[in-house]
């Protein structure tokens, strides 16, 4: 069995009296794809900021083994008719 390079144990994440991560468990070893989906509110970014250090959790506890890359999404679009690339 590969040797797990994340784990989380009961993470808890709440946004002001919204509970927006509840007891999540989570274990990834070396071999392991996933990925994560859902709509938009559901916790996915916030998961991520967890995983990364980039945020702390309300409840729970987290270990890496090895550092998760996590790169925000822009706050904004842009206000112009420019393409992305432009």
């Amino acid at each position: 069995m590969p040797a797990t390079l994340l784990a989380a144990e009961r993470l808890t994440r709440r946004h002001g009296d919204r509970t927006i991560l509840d007891a999540v468990d989570l274990r990834l070893s070396a071999d392991d794809r996933v990925a994560i989906v859902g709509p938009n509110g559901a916790g996915k970014s916030t998961l991520l900021r967890l995983l990364a250090g980039a945020e702390v959790p309300d409840g729970g506890t987290g270990t890496q083994l090895a550092a998760p890359l996590y790169l925000p999404q822009p706050g904004r679009r842009p206000t112009d008719d420019r393409t992305l690339r432009e």
